[in-house]
């Protein structure tokens, strides 16, 4: 659960509160693993220490979210996302 420990960024700058709250606990973890690790690994690395940084935090997440392309009704293709945050957020390394 993302609580306002975690926030970094002003609530004016994201209009819906909650959202707000997801976004700015994902700046902080990102920005906690980038600090530790630095730069220069493979995003592999980033992204599996990424997970355990939001497990850390309660962060309710799902890596390498896979998702179907519709169009009128009809599959025309897949996708995938490195992860879906709280539900509501895509986060690509």
């Amino acid at each position: 659960m993302v609580t306002d420990s975690d926030l970094l960024i002003d609530d004016d700058m994201e209009p819906d509160p909650a959202l707000n709250r997801i976004t700015n606990a994902i700046i902080g973890a990102a920005m906690a693993v980038h600090t530790k690790l630095g730069a220069g690994y493979q995003e592999s690395f980033y992204a599996h220490a990424l997970e355990v940084e939001f497990r850390r935090r309660g962060i309710f997440h799902e890596r390498e979210k896979r998702f179907d392309v519709l169009y009128e009704g009809v599959v025309v293709g897949a996708g995938a996302v490195d992860f879906l945050v709280e539900g509501s957020v895509v986060v690509e390394l």
